[in-house]
């Protein structure tokens, strides 16, 4: 049961702070977690890439097109990547991408500038070598900051789920008063119209 509701609070939190609707999130997370899972990329990380790539207006379907190409070419990168990456001074071990995307991604953008060139010799899925530049920009720190609120988002389920009661309640509340105003409007009208009759 905690399983879940952190499971769910890192959803909540992933819709709370992108630009993300909820079932096109549920949609693509399915696609998203075993690739993440193979390669060590955690939750936060892959939430927090979600956050920052949303937060572009990109669609949900091309984040997931693009996480899907960064992290499968990052875990399985080809020999000869490797060998590039190596002399700019990427890390491409198995090792470096467990320690997170934010090192990662910082690694990158030191190296490479933000040169998409370069950066497409590391990654050569174009949708992958998008999704990198937009989460390296800034040297990652977006991209960080994004990751820190996902572990810090512990609660946002049972929080979505107060504003969403809030808001009921208040439609409630609102329906029940113009009933009310209705009643009273309806009484004026039939105490006018049989008035004269008495």
């Amino acid at each position: 049961a905690k399983d879940a509701a952190e499971i769910s609070d890192k959803l909540f939190t992933i819709v709370g702070r992108g630009s993300v609707k909820f079932e096109a999130l549920a949609n693509n997370m399915s696609q998203l977690l075993p690739i993440a899972s193979s390669t060590g990329v955690s939750l936060n990380d892959l939430g927090g890439a979600i956050i920052r790539m949303s937060q572009t207006s990109m669609p949900m379907a091309q984040i997931e097109t693009g996480l899907s190409g960064l992290i499968r070419q990052l875990g399985a990168a080809t020999p000869e990547a490797k060998e590039f990456a190596k002399t700019i001074g990427v890390d491409l071990s198995e090792e470096a991408l467990k320690k997170g995307l934010v090192p990662m991604m910082e690694q990158l953008s030191k190296a490479t500038g933000g040169s998409l060139e370069l950066i497409r010799k590391i990654i050569p899925d174009t949708e992958g070598a998008n999704a990198a530049l937009i989460l390296m920009a800034n040297n990652a720190k977006l991209l960080k900051t994004e990751v820190a609120a996902m572990g810090e988002g512990v609660g946002a389920s049972t929080k979505a789920l107060e504003i969403q009661t809030k808001s009921y309640a208040f439609q409630v509340s609102k329906l029940n008063s113009d009933l009310e105003n209705l009643k009273i409007t309806f009484g004026d009208i039939v105490n006018k119209a049989l008035v004269p009759f008495i």
